[in-house]
């Protein structure tokens, strides 16, 4: 069963119970737990290297569109997904969006023209560049600037808006009607129904200077000060700054079909489907690998690209400072997640494993001869997962050693990563850990004995013991509290400790600057070691211990969160990492990565259950046969194939009965 979702994973089928890493950057750690059960991520907080950009599905992609730092995405089914630099929202899809057929990406704002002709535009605003002309109407085209929009009515008009300091905004009285639009940094294009090219705004490098001599064109597009076009004949012009080359046509490019262009830099590509670029190359946005081979469809931000091969699969190079190139894994059936400092992984029901955000140190680049695995941990640069057969292998920073799984280590059936450090909880339930040890987090006491499950931080190591009892070493820490009894789970930062009882209850140590650990009522213990006992959450299942917040699964499932984050915060990294979203709904497991949140929400019982009657029946036909034909998007689109068909029919049939 499929389902899209705008920034979620699909996550079906069962998922195993783990306990998994705490995760750090520099001395900030989260911790992950995993339920036994099935459900939605979603991923919430600072984003800035995307991820927290939980993907849905980019299943057969017809539409593309790279920002100044972040990327687009129409699918086939019309649902639009956007990941990359998020600081103005622009890759917050709005959730009543509903189905759409274009979509255009600015500097700082996203454009998408919806099935039904209207215009929706979300981002930066400052320029009024997201407030749409009043009487706008029905368009067939859109196009986004730096700071500044277009749009093409069904009637061939051109209608602009947004920032105009150049005039990019104030088209032409005598323009007539048109059949294509682009929008440069701050000049604007557009292509006549006779194949006129028409451009206004900037001129300082003569990008808004027409050649006399072009001739009839049927593609136009504009780069940050230059202009490209392609003529009757399939052969390519531009003109406009030249700084990179950027205007430089290949004289062997022949016949092309479509043209984009950048910051700096220009792509075609030829009738064959393949792309030839020229000009900037500064981030390796014209290094077009033989491995993308034919396209149909492509599109330039400021550094980097993004094409989707004739296959449907979308492919990515160039600068990926905010995770623009890192193009979301398609997720179904996952059964484990784990949020890193500034990355983020996935492990699928087939066993493969997927990670994506910050990749500075390769900490997102899976092995290709990985295998199956079992359990994935996330750690400050570097990433850990259990193969089938129980062998550790890690990847990504590995100054320290914490890469170097031990060759007498033997199989494991948890891990535990810190920023520089990893833990590994065998099959025996003996705990090893190897890497940084300059504050004895490696130093695993003697007397430990057998344990049921572990946590790592910045430079801190936690355990529990079979009976419940929780031991921790490694940096500056306080010890246990006395009182502290039997426990069910842990989690740690690098700066503050958690606990689960076995009641349900939470006991949280350590520092307390955000109130990561609870506010003053809650406090409990001496002066010296002071001790938080969290009062009217009721039991939970699960914690998380992010950089300087904490996260719990309440036993309704509900998602509580407190610490930095908050909308009281003052802190420097507020990036809303306790703000749980209003529509999250019940979940089954959480993550904390240092200023992000993950959590995996609870599947309805029965989706098949269309009319919520409490029985898959009758009934529940009756409503596919009502939508019964294309319908992307719909409810009644069970198996996520773009129609209401027979296919859904089978799959409400295969559940016929009362919803367990």
């Amino acid at each position: 069963m499929q389902r899209r979702f705008a920034s979620v994973f699909r996550v079906k089928n069962f998922f195993q119970l783990v306990a998994l890493a705490t995760i750090s950057f520099l001395n900030a750690p989260a911790s992950v737990a995993l339920a036994g059960d099935v459900g939605l991520v979603k991923g919430w907080g600072d984003n800035n290297h995307g991820q927290s950009d939980i993907p849905l599905n980019l299943e057969s992609p017809k539409a593309v569109a790279a920002g100044g730092y972040h990327t687009a995405v129409v699918m086939v089914h019309g649902m639009v997904a956007a990941w990359g630099n998020n600081d103005f929202g622009q890759c917050d899809v709005p959730p009543t969006l509903g189905t759409c057929k274009a979509i255009a990406a600015g500097e700082y704002h996203t454009m998408a023209l919806r099935d039904d002709a209207t215009v929706v535009v979300w981002g930066s605003n400052d320029y009024m560049q997201c407030d749409l002309p009043v009487a706008l109407g029905a368009c067939k085209a859109i196009a986004a600037g730096g700071y500044h929009s277009l749009a093409l009515r069904e009637d061939g008009t051109v209608v602009a808006w947004g920032y105009n300091g150049d005039g990019q905004c104030t088209v032409p009285a005598t323009l007539g009607a048109c059949k294509a639009i682009a929008a440069g940094y701050l000049h604007s294009v557009a292509l006549k129904l006779d194949g006129t090219v028409v451009a206004w705004g900037r001129n300082l490098e003569l990008e808004a200077t027409v050649p006399p001599t072009l001739g009839a064109c049927k593609a136009v597009a504009a780069g940050a000060y230059h202009t490209v076009a392609i003529k009757e004949n399939g052969t390519v012009a531009a003109w406009g700054d030249n700084l990179y080359g950027e205007t430089n046509v290949p004289a062997d490019l022949g016949s092309c079909k479509s043209i984009v262009a950048g910051y700096g830099s220009t792509f075609a590509m030829r009738v064959n489907g393949t792309i030839v670029a020229w000009g900037n190359n500064g981030n390796g946005q014209c290094v077009v690998s033989e491995a993308v081979g034919a396209c149909t469809t492509m599109s330039a931000g400021d550094y980097h690209t993004v094409a989707v091969q004739e296959n449907g699969t979308i492919l990515s190079w160039g600068s990926n400072f905010y995770g623009q190139s890192e193009v979301p894994i398609s997720l179904q059936d996952c059964r484990a997640i784990a949020a890193g400092s500034y990355h983020t992984m996935a492990l699928q029901n087939n066993g493969l494993v997927k990670a994506q955000g910050w990749n500075n140190y390769g900490q997102c680049d899976v092995p290709l001869d990985l295998g199956t695995c079992k359990t994935i941990a996330a750690g400050g640069y570097h990433s850990v997962a259990i193969l089938d057969n129980g062998t550790v292998v890690g990847w990504g920073y590995n100054t320290r050693g914490q890469c170097n799984t031990p060759a007498t280590l033997g199989p494991c059936k948890a891990i535990a990563a810190g920023v520089e450090h990893t833990v590994a909880l065998r099959e025996d339930g003996a705990v090893v850990a190897w890497g940084s040890n300059g504050s004895g987090q490696c130093n695993v006491p003697v007397t430990l004995g057998a344990c049921k499950a572990i946590a790592a931080c910045g430079h801190r190591t936690v355990a529990l013991k079979e009976n419940g009892t929780v031991v921790a070493w490694g940096d500056s820490y306080p010890g246990v509290p006395a009182t502290l009894g039997a426990c069910k789970a842990v989690a740690v930062s690098a700066e503050h400790y958690l606990a689960l009882r076995e009641d349900g209850t939470i006991v949280a140590w350590g520092r307390n600057v955000y109130f990561q650990c609870g506010d003053d009522s809650e406090k409990s213990g001496t002066a010296s070691f002071p001790y938080w006992i969290k009062t009217g959450l009721g039991p939970c299942k699960a914690i998380a211990a992010g950089g300087y917040h904490s996260v719990a699964i309440l036993e309704s499932g509900t998602v509580v969160a407190w610490g930095e984050g908050t909308l009281n915060s003052t802190g420097y990294y507020d990036r809303g990492q306790s703000i749980v979203p209003p529509d999250l709904g019940p979940c089954i497991a959480i993550s904390a990565g240092y200023l992000h949140t993950v959590a995996i929400q609870a599947l309805a019982p029965c989706p098949t259950d269309l009319d919520g009657s409490g029985e898959v029946d009758g009934g529940d036909i009756g409503m596919i046969l009502l939508d019964f034909g294309p319908c992307p998007g719909c409810s009644t689109d069970l198996d996520g194939s773009g129609e209401v068909d027979g296919g859904d029919i089978g799959m409400v049939l295969l559940e016929f009965g009362a919803c367990p």
